[in-house]
């Protein structure tokens, strides 16, 4: 039978001692299982040794009781710090004038506490130091707008707010008009505006902010820089800011994610007429290659130095377009990447001589990444650059 601590074990055996009725001690008897290559388990079946065993198993769990007890404690200081968090959320969208306040304190950040309108509006109004930059995502209104608008030309002295962007709002485009009525009907530093985000706007955005563009009599044009990122723009859009363009001292200028299919000649007449456009990025406009032939060759008369196309419908006929005007041209930084160009080695190598034939060096860049060109390709054309350019 298999032994076990219940024998009797003999005194060679008993090495850890007897009791004083002769019988081995507890300490005996574990090393008497280990001499006899019994495992731990036998000690729990020995009736006499199940007090010990049982104490040895109360003091590791209390062991891993006080651990338990300092992880509870971290999770709970974490977890409050949540709740805590979306308490201060909370006083954000409710009350601007407690989340201006914890700004003022230190308590939390000014990026943190300018979560709404309304707060932004508050801390306009308690900072003595310059806001240059105001960005709000999410539910600003017309009449939250309109009140943010009359915050910055009220503590415009202060504040001397440059940029302000408003990206996917609950905005609509009048309240876009009456925005721009206030700020630059005003001696406002305003130079900046993003409202990127607004599918519901389509051209009528373009309408309204027109005077901002372009300027009037009374104020002239101090508009510097101008997203309508994916705002359901159509070719419409780019006649208007055509003739807007003209008297506007906009340099950077960014269309990207409208539709602007069939855009070639309006296109054209921005590059023509917006002697103070710098940048112009029309990424992911649908444009293909007839639009690319009708407005190319304004780039010669351009002033244009960065031009971004990437994402378009562009194959190796609209990257031909380009071979003419380009040594006449502005550019330094021309983006064709994600199109459809595909390899045609002879053009590839025409559009690398043309690039590098004007007044360029190798911090010029021209980017072909992404459309279905071989290795050997791009590393072709990189070639020719390289041999080319100073």
């Amino acid at each position: 039978r298999t032994p076990s601590l219940m024998d009797s074990p003999s005194a060679d055996t008993c090495s850890g001692g007897f009791e004083s009725d002769g019988s081995c001690s507890v300490a005996g008897k574990v090393l008497a299982a280990v001499a006899e290559g019994l495992g731990p388990s036998a000690l729990l079946e020995s009736e006499n040794n199940y007090i010990p065993s049982k104490k040895l198993f109360q003091v590791h769990v209390e062991d891993d009781w006080l651990g338990s007890w300092i992880q509870w404690l971290v999770a709970s200081v974490l977890c409050l710090g949540v709740v805590v968090q979306f308490l201060i959320l909370g006083c954000f969208s409710a009350d601007g004038w407690v989340a201006a306040k914890l700004v003022m304190f230190g308590i939390v950040t000014e990026q943190w506490g300018s979560q709404s309108a309304s707060a932004v509006c508050a801390l306009l109004r308690m900072k003595k130091t310059p806001t240059p930059r105001i960005e709000l995502i999410g539910k600003v209104t017309d009449a939250s707008a309109l009140k943010l608008a009359q915050a910055i030309v009220e503590f415009g002295s202060i504040a001397q707010t440059q940029t302000l962007a408003l990206q996917c709002t609950q905005m609509t485009v009048d309240g876009v008009r009456k925005l721009c009525e206030v700020v630059f009907n005003s001696a406002s530093a305003l130079a900046s505006l993003d409202f990127s985000e607004h599918e519901s706007f389509g051209d009528g955005v373009v309408e309204a902010l027109e005077e901002a563009i372009a300027g009037t009599e009374s104020r002239p044009a101090s508009l510097r820089l101008l997203r309508l990122c994916n705002c359901s723009l159509t070719s419409k859009s780019l006649e208007v800011l055509g003739g807007a363009l003209s008297t506007s001292i906009i340099r950077t200028l960014d269309l990207s994610m409208n539709n602007f299919r069939g855009g070639g000649v309006p296109l054209r007449e921005i590059l023509e007429n917006a002697a103070i456009l710098r940048e112009l990025r029309l990424i992911d406009c649908q444009l293909e290659d007839e639009d690319i032939v009708l407005f190319a060759p304004a780039l010669a008369r351009s002033e244009v130095t960065h031009l971004d196309l990437a994402y378009n419908q562009m194959t190796i006929k609209g990257v031909q377009a380009f071979l003419e005007p380009l040594p006449e041209s502005c550019l330094e930084h021309l983006s064709l990447a994600n199109n459809n160009i595909e390899s045609e080695p002879q053009s590839l190598a025409k559009l690398a001589g043309s690039w590098a034939s004007g007044s360029r060096t190798r911090e010029s860049t021209i980017d072909l990444r992404g459309n279905p060109l071989s290795t050997q390709d791009l590393e072709a054309f990189n070639g020719i650059l390289a041999t080319l350019l100073i």
